[in-house]
């Protein structure tokens, strides 16, 4: 266990060197190089509430300097990462140390990291999800599952390989999406099942008894916006193209009463069965009132211009109590106790 001083209640904002991450093609590093950005942020939060924290760049190797920290404000993500289980190690040792940190422990970030297995637990637990096939390299490349399709890779965060070429409409645009992902990320490409509906997610805040779900958030694609109507890699992270021109979010969204509560409802659930702690984010389509999960981001980006700080806004937290907020729930979460997925019975709605 780390030796902590507990006369010491500085908190260490950590977040992994960019050349360590970085691994596919140039024009994603914008992903990789918003950790650093958003690490001062969250400095400037807990000064603004009296709170002293350091920053510090950090690979596994050199996890020694944060031995007499308070606790870790931790903004480690995996983007790009060229070991797909970078985000779960740091929260592994973390634990190992007995350091209190934002965001669930290591088995709650690799199992949400694979949208594969996050999607069989959120069906095992009698929730829906659109139906889905997994193609790994080397295997024949064909799901069973009737057109228009939904391509992206099984295990990369923030977008990385989702393009306007991933919805596919035949045989032919499903081989070479499939293919051109096996080839620049070495890994398996999720196939789903493309619900045509409305963008929708869902933030959480907080544990236990102060679990708060805040105002869904909605992202709307204007006239301008080119492709399929879903977040791509370029709609998210580069400002000067047009599909990040032309998508916005709105919240809170103009839903009826049924549709709020039923994605609300299910997004708690998602949560709890996930073992998510602190802050969460889970994505859904709108099919009609019928809403799909999608993805369950257990660490979602907090930029002040993110869609979570925006749905905290919605429910009255300004950029600083939003974050003092993140952290005093973690520094009360006792060290080597972070949840496990607990087994439940299915839940149905």
């Amino acid at each position: 266990m780390a030796n902590l001083d507990s006369q010491n209640d500085r908190v260490a904002i950590i977040y992994t060197p960019i050349n360590q991450s970085l691994r596919v093609r140039e024009e994603e590093r914008f992903a990789d190089e918003e950790e650093q950005e958003v690490a001062v942020y969250v400095k400037e939060a807990l000064a603004l509430a009296g709170r002293s924290a350091d920053i510090l760049c950090l690979d596994l190797d050199h996890l020694e300097k944060l031995a007499g920290y308070a606790g870790v404000f931790n903004l480690v993500e995996n983007y790009s990462g060229c070991d797909p289980n970078l985000e779960s190690n740091f929260a592994r040792r973390l634990q190992e140390l007995g350091l209190p940190f934002t965001g669930p422990g290591a088995l709650t970030l690799k199992t949400c990291l694979n949208k594969a297995d996050t999607k069989a637990r959120i069906l095992q637990h009698g929730l829906l999800s659109p139906a889905y096939s997994v193609i790994k390299p080397g295997d024949a490349i064909q799901t069973g599952l009737p057109f228009p399709l939904f391509v992206k890779p099984v295990q990369e965060d923030g977008s990385l390989g989702v393009g306007i070429n991933s919805e596919v409409n035949s045989q032919a645009d499903l081989v070479a999406k499939v293919q051109e992902i096996h080839d620049l990320y070495h890994e398996p490409a999720l196939v789903e099942e493309f619900i045509d509906g409305r963008d929708i997610s869902v933030a959480i805040l907080g544990n236990d008894a102060d679990l708060q779900v805040l105002p869904p958030r909605e992202i709307i694609f204007e006239p301008g916006f080119v492709g399929p109507k879903v977040l791509t890699y370029e709609a998210s992270w580069v400002t000067t193209s047009a599909a990040y021109a032309y998508n916005k979010n709105i919240c809170p969204c103009p839903l009826n009463d049924h549709a709020r509560e039923l994605m609300m409802i299910m997004a708690r659930l998602i949560s709890q069965f996930m073992g998510c702690q602190d802050y969460t984010r889970v994505d859904f389509r709108l099919r009609g009132n019928t809403p799909y999960a999608l993805e369950v981001n257990p660490k979602p980006s907090i930029h002040p211009d993110s869609g979570f700080s925006l749905c905290a806004r919605a429910a009255g937290l300004d950029y600083s109590a939003m974050v003092n907020t993140i952290l005093d729930q973690a520094l009360r979460k006792q060290p080597l106790q972070y949840r496990t997925q607990p087994a439940r019975e299915s839940l149905r709605l």
